[in-house]
C-alpha cells in the first residue's frame, strides 16, 4: 500500500472519530431550551441511571447534583450497547418508516434521534435521552445514520435536519423541526426538550 492511500485512509479514520462530536451549523434550540456544558472536566465513561430513578420528583438539591454528575460525561469510547435495546428507542428501518413518522408527527409531536451504534459521543447521550423520554412516556424514534445512508431519502433527511455531525435530536411537529439538542446541553436542557413534546402531546 502506497503512502498516498495510507494517508486518505488515516485521514478518513480521524474524520469518523472526531466528526460525530462537532455541532453542526444552523436551527439552533430555542433559548428557553439551550443549555450547554462548558467543556471542563468532560468525561470518557458509561453513563449509568439506574432503572427506578425517577427524576421528576426528586429532591431538588439531589437532582441537581446527579444532574452536574451526568453533565460531565461528554462519550463512552468503550460501550457496545445499541440505542435500540432502551426500550422507548424504536428504529426507523425503512424509507417508508420514516415517512410514517412524518406523517404521524401531523397529530403529535415526536421526537427523532439520529446517530450511529458506533459514535462515543451518542453512546453517552443516549441513555441521558432515554431515561427522561421514559419518564415523561414520549417514545424516541431512532434513525441510524449508517444504516440508513443508502436509503433514497438519506440525502433530502440530512438536508431537512441540517446536520454534519451526530448525536442530534429533533421535535417534529406537522412534518417541521421546532426544536433540537446534541449531546452538548446539558440533563436540564435534555429534560426540558422531552417535557415539551410530552406537554405538547397532552
Amino acid at each position: 500500500m502506497n503512502k498516498y492511500k495510507m494517508t486518505l485512509i488515516a485521514a478518513a479514520a480521524a474524520f469518523l472519530v472526531g466528526g460525530c462530536n462537532i455541532i453542526s451549523k444552523g436551527g439552533d434550540a430555542s433559548a428557553d431550551i439551550k443549555q450547554t456544558v462548558t467543556a471542563e472536566n468532560r468525561l470518557d465513561k458509561a453513563v449509568s441511571i439506574p432503572e427506578d430513578t425517577q427524576f421528576k420528583t426528586m429532591d431538588k438539591a439531589e437532582k441537581e447534583k446527579l444532574y452536574a454528575e451526568l453533565d460531565k460525561i461528554e462519550k463512552f469510547s468503550q460501550d457496545t450497547k445499541s440505542p435500540i435495546s432502551y426500550s422507548n428507542i424504536e428504529e426507523i428501518t425503512s424509507d417508508a418508516e420514516y415517512t410514517d413518522f412524518i406523517l404521524n408527527s401531523q397529530k403529535n409531536a415526536s421526537i427523532i434521534y439520529l446517530g450511529f451504534d458506533e459514535c462515543p459521543y451518542c453512546k453517552a447521550f443516549t441513555p441521558k435521552l432515554s431515561h427522561l423520554a421514559k419518564e415523561y412516556g414520549v417514545k424516541v424514534y431512532y434513525y441510524n445514520t449508517r444504516k440508513r445512508d443508502n436509503d433514497a431519502n438519506f440525502k433530502s433527511i440530512v438536508s431537512m435536519y441540517n446536520v454534519e455531525t451526530v448525536p442530534h435530536a429533533f421535535i417534529v411537529k406537522n412534518g417541521d423541526v421546532v426544536n433540537k439538542i446534541n449531546h452538548e446541553h446539558s440533563m436540564t436542557a435534555i429534560e426540558a426538550f422531552v417535557k415539551k413534546v410530552a406537554d405538547s402531546n397532552k
